[in-house]
């Protein structure tokens, strides 16, 4: 194990570029928190959007061009897309809000968590290069959160739970062109944040 930085706060919630080059994470700023960045090889830290608000939960582009960001500016949570070329920050998820949002690895679609249908959390789809919006969940009893793409990007593991901030959260897999759904876990534990293995 190597410490690859020193922290004047509590850093969390890393993600790597696919590129390995840079490692993106949370840090409080000024009692913020903001999507911060380090290059291997660099202990140099920079701030990756100066936007007003919280920043959260990056997810790098395969490209390693753009980076999903969780953002809170003036009207609640939502989905934004920084580009790391131009440094500009836009909103992505227009009308619906949310979080979690994770590119596929193709890079041709994002997934991400909005409450727009029925007051929980829902995984929706679209393309990484448009906003056509698709609800993958539809049970208006629960709340689906934490969407992750398979490495081939056929399915999507979640976790699905009865309330929003505790119980029992069990993790689901959903191949994406039928909509079927298998649940994988069936603790009485929290189970959330899937994470796929990669394809022997």
């Amino acid at each position: 194990m190597e410490k690859l930085i020193d922290s004047p706060s509590q850093d969390r919630s890393p993600f790597w570029s696919y590129d390995g080059r840079y490692i993106f994470f949370n840090r409080l700023i000024n009692g913020r928190e903001k999507v911060v960045y380090v290059e291997l090889g660099s202990e140099a830290v920079h701030v990756l959007d100066h936007g007003p608000g919280r920043a959260t939960l990056a997810a790098a582009s395969p490209d390693s061009r753009y980076v999903l960001l969780t953002a809170n500016r003036l009207l609640g949570w939502n989905v934004y897309i920084h580009d790391l070329q131009t440094g500009e920050t836009t909103p992505y998820a227009k009308g619906y809000g949310g979080c979690r949002a994770k590119y596929s690895h193709d890079g041709t679609s994002i997934a991400w968590v909005s409450h727009k249908a029925d007051g929980k959390g829902d995984i929706y789809l679209s393309p990484a290069g448009g906003f056509a919006p698709v609800r993958l969940t539809i049970d208006n009893q629960r709340h689906d959160y934490c969407p992750e793409f398979s490495p081939c990007d056929r399915y999507i593991a979640y976790a699905s739970g009865p309330s929003l901030y505790s119980g029992n959260y069990d993790i689901m897999i959903m191949d994406i062109a039928s909509r079927k759904v298998w649940q994988v876990t069936h603790s009485e534990a929290c189970d959330m944040l899937p994470t796929w293995a990669e394809s022997p």
